[in-house]
């Protein structure tokens, strides 16, 4: 048993221990370097969005890219290659991976959702690259649908390498998918869905969801449901779930969704298509129509279609998508020439005027917008730490703490306890183990920076912050 802690200590160590809880819950620092546009980029590594002229990149709609758990690029990609652009992964020094090459591979064509990024469960290396062709290439013999290629990390001296590139993914589609693709996080706190939506044609949605579940197993098989209009128009216009994995976004329609089971529910009309996102707090909706302004819709009115506030009439807005800031940024798409300018909405969660939107607030450094943003899991679930569960965290301790090559881990039970090793994104670095109080686990494979120890035993789940260095 454990040496009694004195009770202000107690309280202190009590207060750090929620304060780390809240900051697992709330991170998303792989949504830390955004590359899109013509050689466009932002970085919020600083907490305010600065623009940067580094990308390799050209993409004309769709993008994606990943940072690590401190913020730190990983790499990008635009998914599909258009005309002339090159379709590639590139690294953190902006070069293309040895076997990053993916034009001709994973379709040409301007897609909406090109791409997204998710990690892979159980791997602390590993990466899906899901990518998705468009409408461009219907009805022709090179339609590439749904691919995905793995990033290992570890390779090319941990700038990263393609491996299994452009492998087909099988989706009962017919004919085709639409070019909108998202992803949110698993109830279980470890899988993720991905999600995409069945066309009938150019500019014609089936009312198909399909549904993949990641999980350590792999892809698993496809999840269909028929739910929302049929035959509905709506080509330029994203699918988007919300931060809490509550709520999803298509076309014309909003979704309540139940992230543990994969089911959509009550379809409620919005009364128009275009671009989406939710504020953080997933009350507001924000659209920007094709070629017709930008709008806020309060999803918490009794009639969601009459509670529309314009935020602007201008005509050629593109994709907007949420930052690390929770402030939603939107393409300034063209007018005369591409536009060398993003602009915000300070304040999203806020109703009406109060929303705050900011005309060509950021001024872009050495590249121009087109179409699209990267497309990321926005997924930041509340925190659903409870002062009991707090309170029980007192009874695990670390040491040393941070660690290099093994930790010691302590705890009030003469049972043995199962721990894992979680970064602050939640993706697993070291599988579950079974361990005995003051036994010492092994770091000398895991890479340094911030993690959670989480450990079970008695019942309970306790968890305590560990620094490896």
């Amino acid at each position: 048993m454990l040496n009694p802690i004195p009770m202000k200590n107690r309280y202190a160590l009590l207060a750090a221990l929620l304060s780390v809880a809240t900051c697992f819950f709330a991170q998303s620092e792989h949504t830390t370097h955004w590359y899109f546009g013509n050689n466009a980029g932002l970085d919020f590594s600083s907490g305010t969005p600065l623009a940067i002229g580094n990308s390799g990149m050209n993409a004309r709609e769709g993008s994606t890219a990943y940072s690590d758990e401190n913020g730190n690029l990983l790499f990008y990609s635009n998914g599909v290659g258009v005309l002339d652009d090159t379709a590639a992964v590139w690294n953190r020094d902006h070069q293309i991976m040895p076997n990053g090459l993916l034009t001709d591979l994973t379709g040409k064509a301007t897609t909406m959702q090109s791409s997204i990024v998710i990690p892979v469960p159980g791997s602390a290396t590993q990466y899906y690259l899901f990518t998705l062709d468009g409408y461009e290439s219907y009805y022709t013999p090179e339609y590439k649908g749904l691919t995905y290629s793995v990033v290992d990390m570890s390779l090319d001296n941990g700038l990263g390498d393609v491996i299994d590139k452009a492998t087909s993914v099988v989706t009962p589609a017919t004919p085709f998918l639409s070019e909108q693709m998202t992803a949110t996080r698993h109830a279980n706190g470890t899988d993720y869905w991905l999600i995409l939506h069945e066309s009938n044609g150019i500019n014609l949605n089936s009312d198909k969801f399909i549904l993949y579940r990641i999980s350590a197993a792999g892809i698993g098989a496809p999840i269909t449901q028929h739910i929302g209009i049929n035959d509905s128009p709506g080509m330029q216009s994203t699918l988007q779930v919300s931060s809490q994995g509550t709520k999803i976004a298509f076309n014309w329609e909003v979704f309540d969704f139940d992230n543990a089971t994969g089911v959509l529910s009550n379809p409620v009309a919005t009364g128009s298509w275009g671009y989406r996102e939710f504020s953080r707090d997933g009350r507001f909706l924000y659209v920007a129509k094709w070629s017709d302004g930008l709008y806020q819709y309060d999803l918490d009115a009794a009639n969601v279609s009459a509670s529309v506030y314009q935020l602007s009439a201008y005509s050629d807005f593109g994709q907007i998508q949420i930052g690390l800031d929770d402030k939603i940024y939107v393409v300034m798409q063209f007018n005369g020439s591409f536009q060398p300018y993003l602009s915000v909405i300070n304040n999203p969660g806020q109703q009406g005027p109060a929303c705050d939107f900011s005309m060509n607030a950021i001024t872009l450094v050495d590249g121009v917008c087109d179409i699209g943003l990267p497309n990321f899991i926005d997924f930041v679930p509340a925190d659903h730490v409870g002062m009991d569960e707090a309170q029980q965290l007192i009874h695990l301790s670390l040491y040393p703490n941070p660690a290099t090559s093994g930790v010691t881990i302590r705890f009030d039970s003469d049972e043995p306890a199962v721990v894992t090793l979680t970064d602050l994104q939640g993706k697993v670095a070291m599988n579950e183990t079974q361990i005995s109080s003051g036994n010492s686990i092994d770091l000398s494979s895991i890479r340094p920076g911030s993690y959670l120890v989480q450990l079970k035993f008695a019942g309970e789940v306790h968890w305590q912050q560990l620094v490896v260095e």
